[in-house]
């Protein structure tokens, strides 16, 4: 897979691991109402635990995603910084590690 894959997938699972904590406060939420009017609340902590072990399995994949992200280098342009929307098309272009660096004539 190439970079952009990568970033692609990180920020898809980043939305999916935010989406999954607010369900997860929502079913504590309706489990706290539930046992307040009385109300079996199994089922519900139930898909409470099944919300908790799919968020675990989430940031194992975030995990996974970051390690293989850290091993492209960044291009960082001259004239327009980590934001160049033209990377491709621009003379002085640098690869660079972890480190973010912009080019000096």
């Amino acid at each position: 897979m190439v970079r952009e894959d990568w970033y692609s997938h990180l920020a898809s699972t980043n939305r999916r691991i935010v989406e999954a904590r607010q369900r997860i406060e929502n079913q504590k939420a309706h489990i706290r109402s539930s046992i307040e009017q009385g109300c079996d609340a199994h089922r519900a902590i139930a898909l409470l635990r099944l919300l908790e072990e799919t968020l675990e399995l989430m940031n194992a994949r975030r995990t996974n995603i970051l390690e293989k992200v850290r091993v492209y280098r960044l291009l960082v342009c001259d004239r327009h910084g980590l934001r160049c929307v033209t990377l491709m098309k621009c003379e002085r272009v640098e690869s660079v590690g972890a480190t973010y660096f912009k080019l000096r004539s």
